[in-house]
């Protein structure tokens, strides 16, 4: 009996969701609010830069109000590829979206009946 055995990877229907007004489990407050500093010349000390502190305030708070997106794919491997997407804004996670694809194993196992007539013949002898 001749075996012949191959293997591939299926992949599987894409399983995906979003998940929006998340609640943090922890909150931690700071101590003291940290600014996103806008510098400006100082008009006797060229040399020197000197916070500009209403620009700080107004980048401090378009950073604030600002939307940044994450796009990772986290793995991409013989068990399935995982990707996620994030979205923040205001300091907190505002979306988050997962898109799973699995794979599957699939073994193939053939058998063949091997004949070989003339052994069979001489054997009878």
């Amino acid at each position: 009996m001749e075996e012949k055995e191959t293997v591939h990877y299926v992949k599987g229907e894409t399983i995906r969701d979003t998940v929006t007004q998340l609640i943090p489990d922890t909150v931690y407050l700071a101590g003291e609010l940290k600014y996103r500093y806008v510098y400006e010349t100082d008009t006797i000390y060229k040399d020197v830069p000197v916070i500009d502190r209403e620009g700080s305030i107004a980048e401090t708070v378009r950073d604030w109000n600002r939307t940044r997106e994450y796009d990772r794919l986290l793995f991409d491997n013989e068990f399935g590829k995982l990707t996620i997407v994030l979205s923040v804004q205001y300091n907190e996670l505002q979306k988050l979206s997962y898109f799973f694809t699995p794979m599957y194993k699939e073994i193939t196992i053939i058998k063949k009946r091997v004949l070989y007539p003339l052994f069979r013949l001489l054997s009878h002898i």
